[in-house]
């Protein structure tokens, strides 16, 4: 499963490699990193591996987070091993990258087993919602209808009555009971009408709860079947870990590719040494998430389950302090490599936010591409913690008063006291804020491309 790196490689980064061997640079934060140059260099490897298979290819280009883990045998030798988050075509198990913590697609395993049973009450739920109880209310509604045309009718006939007709009173009396007789008998069907759709609700509602057991149960024994390590030799069930800190795991834990990749290694005695996870394919609606950039690990899912997995790491940088503003996307997993035809990638830098104007109400900063306006879940450095982080009294506290993309750079305003951040608030909520976008263009991929489009 470990690939080796090409000779070429230790030829160019001799230095970095023996740094990284040593544990002189310490092992990657998740959450805030700059990718180290073997870390680029296995991305690249894999991404040349992906494009060589056209089912790879056309799987993936609909978007995937992948991951590399560089990695020392016990003999010494230096290689690194890639991952994917979730499924790829619906496999678990792809050759050529790491396995899950825990394979839930054994088709004989407990967990196929209820999927099936709780598949099969999905589907008597479905069939009592659209047949038995959307037929009752339907039927309640054309009782209801009928009923109320009947008295409708009657009321008509009422009111073309002549009141100088000797015999209005009587006829009139006749009607008012006869509509009362009508409302009494409609009534009457629609209650048992109504009584076979409540008992018909009541079995739904009987099945979606034993679904909702029968899932958290599920749920539950999963998570306790995922047991990771760390670098201490300690192993926790995701479950018991999530559980120590008072947390439930949310749904996927542990399928993200940067926990299977620790887990294969520790699993295989094999010390992980620098990380990094890259996105692949088409950009999703729901993240800023582009082609061939690396990203920090979530916070949600992975913040707990990182923490742990990475304890006993030398050099961990997760035990000091983070930098102050790493872990932005970082664009080019490529590099320039004798075995390889793709393209240098852009540059890598840190790049702070800058204080252009200051007084005692605002401050207007530059914000760099990559950086979130705002803390997010990510557990990247936003600008507003890092202008909080620079003020020299520890007393003021700004508020953002309109954001910008993550992946977008320019002038943001940050309030200094709470009148300032209403007043401007006011002012970009009625558009008396003049705003000017500029792009700056480039090719959309900048690592190379499968034979399939990855657009």
């Amino acid at each position: 499963m470990m690939h080796l790196f090409p000779d070429s490689t230790y030829g160019l980064l001799k230095k970095e490699i023996a740094e990284l061997s040593d544990g002189g640079t310490g092992f990657t934060n998740p959450f805030r990193y700059v990718p180290h140059p073997l870390v680029r260099i296995s991305a690249h490897l894999t991404l040349d591996r992906i494009s060589a298979s056209e089912e790879l290819c056309v799987h993936l280009s609909q978007g995937k987070m992948l991951g590399v883990l560089v990695v020392m045998t016990p003999d010494g030798k230096i290689g690194y091993l890639s991952g994917f988050s979730g499924l790829v075509g619906g496999r678990s198990i792809v050759e050529g990258f790491v396995p899950p913590v825990f394979d839930l697609n054994d088709s004989k395993g407990r967990y196929r087993k209820e999927e099936a049973q709780i598949s099969r009450l999905n589907e008597e739920i479905r069939t009592l919602t659209t047949g038995r109880m959307a037929s009752a209310q339907e039927n309640i509604q054309e009782m209801r209808m009928e009923m109320e045309s009947g008295i409708s009718l009657m009321r008509e006939q009422k009111a073309s009555l002549r009141k100088d007709d000797p015999d209005f009173i009587r006829q009139s009396q006749f009607i008012n009971a006869e509509i009362k007789r009508t409302k009494d008998r409609w009534k009457g069907l629609i209650a048992k009408k109504e009584d076979e759709l409540y008992e018909i609700r009541q079995e739904v509602d009987a099945l979606r709860k034993r679904r909702s057991g029968m899932s958290d149960e599920l749920q539950k024994w999963i998570f306790r079947q995922y047991i990771v390590h760390n670098a201490k030799g300690e192993s926790l069930s995701i479950y018991d870990l999530f559980a120590k800190q008072g947390l439930t795991p949310p749904g996927g834990t542990g399928d993200c590719a940067a926990p299977k990749l620790l887990e294969h290694a520790y699993r295989n005695c094999l010390k992980p040494l620098a990380m990094g996870e890259f996105w692949y394919g088409r950009s999703p609606e729901t993240a800023v998430r582009t082609h061939g950039h690396f990203y920090p690990s979530c916070t949600s899912k992975c913040g707990p389950l990182l923490t742990f997995m990475t304890s006993g790491l030398e050099g961990h940088v997760l035990q000091g302090p983070p930098p102050a503003v790493a872990g932005t996307p970082y664009p080019g997993v490529g590099m320039s490599l004798p075995h390889t035809s793709l393209p240098d990638p852009i540059e890598t830098e840190t790049i702070l936010p800058e204080v252009i104007y200051e007084d005692e109400w605002i401050a207007v900063v530059e914000k760099p591409s990559g950086m979130p306006s705002v803390p997010g879940l990510d557990g990247q450095t936003s600008v507003l913690e890092w202008l909080d982080a620079r003020a020299s009294d520890a007393g003021t506290v700004h508020e953002a008063v309109h954001r910008l993309d993550m992946d977008t750079s320019g002038i943001m305003l940050f309030a200094k006291d709470r009148n300032a951040a209403i007043n401007l608030r006011k002012q970009f909520e009625e558009h008396t804020v003049r705003k000017i976008y500029m792009a700056r263009l480039c090719p959309l991929s900048i690592i190379g491309s499968c034979r399939k489009s990855t657009a």
